[in-house]
């Protein structure tokens, strides 16, 4: 590892019990691999060609099928994919819940099963942005760091969510949990646990890819339903 990198973790003998120790290098040592930042090592060594539609088998119907189709090309226009991944279908359905979408994974194995996107009229405006955060979501568990495990939860991250931390809207959740109070109001347990919910690591990461997809694609959709959100 390169001291003072975005690798925040681990550094020689400041974890616990650890007995490493850091000496001086001169650039990469001969017929080492050469390093590279863990951002971009994972999956660095296979091709990203594949793209949203040949990972993602669109189900939904209607203007709906069609919005979503808009979503592939704004992610094809972000990232690739990895050619070994398989399809994983986007449905939808009706549920009058709080609950936007879903990706479902097996419980053992974590393998993706399928993302259903909740079309009920209350959850109309924000379709696009709720299938781009199912979306990011399975990047999470599939496509970064080891099959079968969210990269969210893992120490590469942290200095992502360092500076998720720093964002008002986090900073605002953060606030009302420690006063109890939301924009005035008593904090009912149900809500408590709702913004718990909001602030775990898989969420706010969901939340921020929607976003940058969003934003790096100019989706008006996703962007429209992040600013009613």
């Amino acid at each position: 590892m390169l001291y003072g990198t975005r690798t925040t973790e681990a550094h020689p003998g400041e974890d616990y019990n650890c007995r490493c120790w850091a000496e001086p290098a001169f650039g990469d040592e001969p017929d080492t691999k050469p390093w590279k930042d863990e951002w971009t090592a994972t999956g660095s060594e296979q091709s990203l060609s594949a793209g949203a539609s040949d990972v993602f088998n669109n189900q939904a119907t209607g203007s709906f099928k069609s919005s979503i189709k808009d979503i592939f090309s704004s992610i094809d226009s972000a990232h690739g994919f990895k050619k070994n991944i398989d399809v994983v279908p986007i449905n939808e359905y009706r549920d009058y819940s709080g609950t936007g979408g879903t990706l479902g994974y097996h419980p053992l194995t974590k393998n993706p099963v399928f993302i259903e996107i909740n079309k009920h009229p209350v959850h109309k405006d924000f379709l696009e942005l709720n299938t781009a955060h199912e979306i990011g979501h399975f990047v999470d568990l599939e496509v970064l760091g080891n099959k079968g495990s969210f990269y969210s939860e893992t120490p590469f991250m942290s200095e992502f969510f360092l500076a998720i931390e720093e964002t008002n809207p986090v900073q605002k959740l953060r606030e009302a949990l420690r006063t109890g109070l939301f924009r005035n109001d008593l904090l009912r347990q149900d809500r408590r646990n709702h913004i718990r919910y909001l602030l775990n690591k898989q969420e706010l990461w969901a939340r921020a890819y929607s976003q940058y997809i969003g934003t790096k694609s100019k989706n008006k959709k996703i962007l429209d339903g992040v600013k009613k959100h």
